[in-house]
């Protein structure tokens, strides 16, 4: 169950508002064109491990490993060009819920309709929940 509660900040703009994990920003303000870059140091340890990991697990399960794995995608990604999905056409569209009620806003929302508000909403709400199994 979850109850969403008129606030005067939602939770994403909470602390400094910024996405976790963190990015690094250059110092234009801006974030590193190169995707590899853009977590810091910490997350590419981490990356790391874990790609290290699963190489491991891959050979011990006879698995064949590709030696430049990484870069064959990252390559891939950076020459494909995105396609824009039109909302009629997008199957993993969301029906977000509308914060008003007869033209006013909405002290509260429980339930799906709750996980459905939108993080600018107006009024903003913040998420609680009471009761976790």
């Amino acid at each position: 169950m979850v109850i969403a509660r008129r606030a005067d900040l939602s939770e994403s703009e909470e602390g400094d508002g910024e996405p976790s994990p963190k990015r690094i920003k250059l110092d234009s303000g801006l974030e590193p064109p190169e995707p590899e870059k853009k977590f810091g140091d910490v997350f590419a340890k981490k990356f790391t491990g874990m790609s290290n990991d699963l190489k491991v697990r891959m050979r011990a399960n006879k698995r064949k490993v590709l030696p430049q794995s990484r870069d064959m995608v990252t390559s891939h990604n950076r020459r494909t060009v995105y396609e824009m999905i039109t909302e009629h056409n997008d199957t993993m569209r969301i029906e977000w819920t509308d914060p008003m009620e007869n033209g006013k806003p909405r002290q509260y929302i429980t339930g799906r309709d709750a996980l459905r508000l939108p993080d600018q909403s107006n009024p903003q709400y913040k998420l609680y929940w009471p009761l976790r199994c």
